[in-house]
């Protein structure tokens, strides 16, 4: 009994470790898929925003990749996190990597034939951020599930890990790549990110589902929207949180968005160069 009380504390305490959740085969391929992804999508923004300097090198034009890009998610943000909380989180989140890798396939496809314009891009920018803006509430929920509850700390400390490291070293790859390769490899990175997601998530990602409660049906959109909006406005950690958001990101998307066309006009350096200056 004492041995049992000792090896369960051992275990307990283990799971607290830094890397405990690694542990856990769930978690492993949710840590992948997230710094897989990220790392594409990284790749993509900085091909994108490089490839309106060449259609249509002025501010408005080049600063509405970066608005194409934000905007369905801050449209789409509570809409999809209650939606995440009444489908099926696995098939949502492989329907959304499809849809990511169409979009994202389109514009290799477009940009290999020389057929891209600034609406198509623009265009497909918009569809590839509404279907991440649909995925990512889904993924986000799917972390504490891979976990038990005293390794979810280190479980997030790590996904969040993973997203930096492709947001420090994508711009970087994304820039290299298109100045050797050319933007429709750009493109393609990124589809095959999606690819090996949706792999990962229709073959080894075995997520529980949304728990609801017998005989009670799940919660319908617009209920699950309105409860949402109620909490952020109520919780005073939401509501500050989303404040200093909203403060910082206003101001510094300009910055982000401006960045390619200073960049190739003022300084007048190559892909290469803009990946290493968005690097951080």
């Amino acid at each position: 009994m004492i041995y049992s009380r000792r090896q369960t504390s051992h275990s307990e305490s283990n799971e607290g470790a830094p890397l405990s959740p690694f542990r856990h085969r769930l978690f492993v391929w949710i840590w992948v898929g997230n710094a897989v992804s990220a790392l594409g999508t990284w790749i993509q923004a900085t091909a994108s925003a490089w490839v309106m300097t060449d259609l249509a090198p002025n501010p408005l034009m080049v600063s509405l990749v970066q608005a194409a890009s934000q905007l369905p998610i801050l449209m789409l943000a509570i809409p999809a996190g209650a939606l995440a909380d009444i489908v099926d989180r696995r098939r949502l989140l492989l329907w959304t990597n499809l849809g990511m890798l169409a979009a994202s396939g389109a514009l290799a496809v477009f940009q290999a034939l020389g057929l891209i314009s600034v609406w198509t891009l623009l265009g497909l920018t918009m569809l590839l951020a509404a279907f991440s803006a649909l995925n990512d509430p889904a993924w986000a929920a799917s972390v504490p599930t891979t976990v038990p509850r005293r390794a979810l700390t280190q479980a997030l400390i790590l996904n969040s890990i993973g997203f930096n490291v492709a947001r420090s070293i994508g711009p970087a790859i994304g820039g290299l790549i298109v100045a050797v390769l050319g933007a429709a490899a750009a493109f393609a990175a990124n589809a095959a990110s999606f690819a090996i997601v949706a792999i990962l998530i229709g073959v080894f990602l075995a997520l529980p589902r949304t728990p609801h409660i017998q005989g009670v049906p799940p919660e319908s959109m617009v209920p699950a929207v309105r409860v949402g909006l109620r909490y952020a406005m109520a919780e005073p950690v939401v509501r500050v949180a989303l404040v200093r958001s909203g403060a910082f990101y206003l101001f510094a998307s300009a910055i982000w968005a401006l960045l390619p066309l200073y960049v190739r006009d003022i300084l007048a350096l190559s892909s290469a160069s803009y990946g290493l200056m968005l690097s951080r």
